[in-house]
């Protein structure tokens, strides 16, 4: 629908009316650290970044599952030259299975949600994974919208307001690792950038997405079959 109740503690993003963020997350890695060795001195760096990303062993999730899967990719492709992807091993509808295929060694690294990564991790702390989030990455931002066939507007409103609410963005921000968005939290120096360059600046890197995508998903498609489709 043309509008949608927010919370005034909650940006709307892009300064789209129509939308309301409830969460925020960045693209990242969860790689093997059998694989890499990152120079404890200026990690995590351009350098290291390349190398998972050029390594043989790398991952990926499928881009058709869903948009944040998408987003990973778009990351990939958008800050390396195909050229230097030396191949992708491996592609993944299962983000649990992504990231327990790393911590067997079966792949080297992949580009995933942050914030699943940091869940992974949490939850197998004696693994040889680690998370880690490039210098730029690309930004998601999870939206509730309300269709303009909606036969219960009170309830998808109410929803909503659920969604943006404290205990909610807690929860999210504590279990499920993601960025909160609301502006009364407690909220470190790195949050607070992460939800200004992700619901203020993060509607270019979004309209460049939209714009490169059958190019991207027919060269991950090379990658993982090396013909299209």
């Amino acid at each position: 629908d043309s509008y949608v109740k927010n919370n005034s503690l909650v940006s709307r993003p892009f300064g789209k009316k129509n939308l309301a963020a409830f969460a925020i997350t960045q693209t990242g890695f969860l790689y093997n650290e059998f694989y890499f060795a990152p120079d404890i001195n200026s990690y995590p760096n351009e350098s290291f970044t390349y190398k998972m990303k050029s390594s043989n062993l790398l991952a990926t999730l499928d881009p058709y599952i869903s948009t944040e899967n998408y987003t990973c990719l778009f990351y990939l492709f958008n800050t390396t030259p195909i050229s230097q992807i030396s191949g992708i091993s491996v592609n993944f509808d299962n983000a649990q299975k992504a990231c327990e295929s790393i911590a067997e060694g079966y792949c080297s690294a992949i580009v995933i949600p942050e914030n699943i990564a940091l869940s992974f991790k949490a939850s197998h702390p004696s693994s040889h994974t680690k998370p880690t989030v490039p210098k730029n990455p690309s930004y998601i931002v999870e939206v509730a919208a309300i269709l303009k066939i909606c036969k219960n507007l009170d309830n998808a409103e109410r929803f909503i307001a659920f969604l943006q609410n404290l205990g909610t963005q807690n929860f999210l921000t504590q279990q499920l690792k993601y960025h909160p968005v609301r502006k009364d939290m407690e909220l470190s120096d790195n949050d607070k950038s992460i939800i200004n360059q992700a619901l203020v600046n993060g509607l270019a890197d979004t309209e460049s997405q939209i714009k490169n995508k059958s190019d991207f998903i027919q060269q991950w498609i090379k990658k993982t079959s090396g013909s299209e489709k």
